[in-house]
């Protein structure tokens, strides 16, 4: 469906597994647009899919502290998924559940404390800590400075690669030096 309640078909979903993709990234501004069953439905699709790791949509928000890990060539990846905004949020009593940065009842400390703590416990569990963030929409070739922020507080906390989404212009990517 389209604007203003967003929902992709199945076959894109099967597309994207088919092209190899099978970390999956569902965090995002639109993940509430057809309610609590579209959430959950989209947790139901990918859990049949063979080999799928799905992050940043949960089925509690303590399933959040399980970490994904995948082995790559003897590389261990962990994988976080947040969104900067949830445009139709999902009942705080319902399933499922996912990392907003503008979360409802939740101080702007309380949400990156969580995040920081999330990042670090995958740190400890992997040699690469791969975060996917997906921003609000804006028409800017260029990083807003919104942006900027998100991402150097999530290298400040270990983060290894931020993959960011969502713009409605391709932005450049970046490559940052840490000290390990």
């Amino acid at each position: 469906s389209s604007y203003p309640d967003f929902c992709s078909p199945t076959a894109v979903g099967n597309a994207i597994y088919d092209l190899g993709f099978t970390v999956i990234n569902h965090a995002n501004k639109n993940v509430g647009d057809k309610g609590s069953k579209g959430a959950q439905d989209t947790i139901n699709y990918w859990e049949k899919k063979d080999g799928a790791t799905l992050v940043g949509l949960y089925q509690s928000s303590n399933m959040i502290e399980t970490v994904p890990i995948r082995v790559v060539n003897g590389i261990r990846f962990s994988f976080l998924g947040i969104t900067e905004n949830v445009n139709k949020d999902l009942p705080s009593d319902s399933l499922p559940y996912v990392i907003s940065l503008n979360e409802d009842g939740k101080t702007t400390a309380e949400i990156y404390n969580r995040i920081k703590s999330l990042i670090k416990k995958a740190e400890s569990m992997s040699d690469v800590v791969v975060v996917s963030v997906h921003f609000d929409s804006n028409e800017k070739s260029e990083p807003t400075s919104t942006q900027q922020d998100i991402v150097n507080y999530l290298a400040s906390f270990g983060a290894d690669v931020i993959i960011g989404s969502g713009t409605n212009s391709v932005q450049p990517i970046e490559f940052r030096e840490k000290a390990d």
